[in-house]
């Protein structure tokens, strides 16, 4: 499906237009709204064949998705990151394991921003459906060489590396000539490398406790030369981003462009968990007074109530920091990035205990197998172990709301 996406010929402005992601957010919401219980009946199928299904894949991919956040130089429609937030939250809505291959793939606009202008034309110019995914571990392994790098290494968690056009890496980078002319070592240089899907080893190695449907096997690199010019220093923010015509979002740090699609995914699948408590609950009954439904139970009407008023503070508080470091830019001062990065984290461990609160209140029917409900506590607890939602980033926010002067905030 992605090579066939990779040789498109480059379709007319008519024909993009009628893709619903030019329409503006709100039709392209609708789109997906329309898929949504398609996406529900496979996800069971999906998650035990362990890969997403191509024609629900490919249809999502139809709407426009993967450029909404491409700028329109590139053929994308330019959306901001808080635009994207309820667009993956409607998928994830559906299927965590397709919410997290979409949010993966839709935030790639933003890692490639830091390559040059040149080489995001060369990639997606004729095609912004090109799928790329971006393991960004960083491991040792990778030698400068004339021209260029020689890359090697083993990369984890390459979400939907099966149908990858493009594959980004983070590798640290020695130059061994500078030992044989200097006699001393380098330093050790933080890249990232843009390196072609058949270039890249895919290991079947992906067995998780959730989202299981999303393909993220381990990948390898074997002495594989990455030119100069497909390499960058892995730095927050853009190299672009104080040219007058960069889009927005190479004005902002990587983070500040990941988190809503993160927090797009943590949400939704908290929504579908909670919707389908709230109707497990017209029917279920307590074990030691099976004359009462739960739904008439005003310890169960206190436990759904707080859950929602919990959740839906989540979210605004996300909505709200995602607007105003959007709308900052690359103004944002560290405090307010911090913040931001603190209330991500924040919103991760909310839904997460939300979910394990729903979860016990599901009763026996939730061990077994075939459990909606189950699938979609593994996937949230899955998603959860994100490094967006890392608990320690409080430590930071806490320190510079007392006023510590910290240097590394200045990167996040």
């Amino acid at each position: 499906m992605s090579q066939m996406a990779a040789t498109e010929i480059l379709k007319s402005e008519s024909e993009y237009s009628m893709l619903p992601v030019y329409q503006g957010p709100s039709a392209l919401l609708d789109a997906l709204k329309s898929l949504r219980e398609e996406i529900v009946n496979m996800s069971s199928q999906m998650e035990h064949a362990k890969a997403m299904e191509k024609s629900v894949f490919q249809k999502i991919v139809d709407t426009g998705l993967l450029r909404a956040l491409h700028p329109k130089n590139l053929g994308g429609a330019e959306y901001s990151a808080p635009e994207m937030l309820p667009l993956i939250e409607e998928i994830a809505k559906a299927d965590g394991s397709t919410a997290w291959s979409f949010m993966v793939a839709a935030e790639m606009p933003a890692i490639f921003q830091r390559f040059s202008n040149h080489v995001q034309s060369k990639v997606f110019k004729e095609n912004c459906d090109v799928l790329a995914r971006a393991p960004l571990t960083p491991k040792p392994g990778t030698e400068k060489v004339d021209g260029g790098s020689l890359v090697n290494g083993t990369w984890p968690l390459a979400n939907g590396s099966y149908e990858a056009d493009w594959f980004i890496v983070a590798g640290f980078v020695t130059d061994k000539r500078e030992v044989s002319n200097t006699g001393q070592n380098s330093q050790p240089e933080l890249r990232i490398f843009l390196i072609p899907g058949e270039k890249v080893k895919k290991l079947d190695n992906w067995s998780s406790i959730g989202l299981r449907a999303t393909e993220s096997h381990d990948v390898k690199v074997e002495n594989v030369f990455v030119p100069e010019a497909y390499s960058a220093v892995f730095t927050a923010n853009s190299p672009n981003a104080e040219e007058e015509t960069a889009p927005d979002i190479g004005r902002v740090s990587f983070y500040t462009s990941m988190g809503p699609l993160h927090l797009g995914v943590i949400l939704g699948i908290t929504r579908a968990m909670l919707d389908e408590l709230l109707e497990l609950g017209q029917t279920k009954r307590p074990f030691l007074d099976p004359s009462i439904v739960y739904k008439d139970h005003s310890d169960f009407q206190r436990k759904i109530g707080s859950m929602e008023i919990r959740l839906a503070a989540a979210r605004n508080f996300a909505i709200n920091e995602s607007d105003h470091i959007w709308a900052a830019g690359g103004k944002a001062s560290a405090m307010e990035r911090t913040r931001y990065r603190a209330a991500t984290a924040y919103v991760h461990d909310e839904c997460s205990k939300i979910g394990s609160e729903i979860f016990r209140l599901g009763g026996t029917g939730v061990l077994y197998t075939d459990s909606t409900l189950q699938r979609r506590f593994r996937d949230l607890t899955t998603a959860c172990q994100h490094i967006m939602g890392n608990q320690e980033i409080g430590v930071s926010y806490g320190a510079l709301a007392l006023g510590a002067d910290l240097a590394g905030a200045e990167a996040l």
